[in-house]
């Protein structure tokens, strides 16, 4: 069977299906090939990965040889995770937003956090590290924490993808 091809492909992780086709005219009386990876039946796959296809051939025609399988590779990279844009916001302990640079002390508490998660998909985890102003790290956390005691704080946070092949690691 001349001028039929399967060819290797490379995408990048879009959350879309992709797959491989053969290219050229099949003859008459030869069906569309099934496609297999591991010899499961597939149209399409997602996720980031290497996938060998297969495509088998039926014929029909008894003036036809057995049409041999043809392989290829599907190769869908991780893609970039393009983080927001997010505010770190200080509250006092009534939850009022702090303007400014700073704070008066005043023996009250100042809670700190991510002004909006919205943004951010439901797989990125948040950490956050706080350290005085020599460096020294007094806490580190993944939840929003208090700080108290008078001082300049340097509030750094961290982002990490849980468990996901289709991106890249942060």
């Amino acid at each position: 069977m001349s001028g039929i091809s399967l060819s290797d492909k490379e995408v990048v992780y879009d959350g879309n299906a992709y797959s491989i086709n053969i290219a050229g005219e099949l003859p008459e009386g030869v069906a569309t090939p099934t496609y297999t990876i591991n010899g499961n039946k597939v149209s399409s796959v997602i996720d980031a990965g290497e996938y060998n296809i297969v495509a088998t051939f039926a014929n029909d025609n008894p003036n036809y040889e057995a049409i041999p399988k043809m392989e290829a590779k599907l190769t869908i990279l991780p893609a970039e995770y393009v983080l927001p844009e997010l505010d770190i916001v200080f509250k006092n302990k009534d939850g009022k937003i702090l303007e400014g640079n700073g704070k008066v002390y005043d023996t009250s508490s100042v809670l700190w956090d991510i002004s909006d998660h919205s943004g951010l998909s439901s797989k990125v985890t948040l950490s956050y590290t706080v350290s005085d102003e020599e460096g020294n790290i007094l806490s580190k956390s993944n939840n929003s924490e208090t700080i108290k005691n008078v001082g300049v704080y340097k509030v750094k946070v961290a982002f990490s993808l849980s468990n996901n092949k289709n991106y890249k690691p942060l």
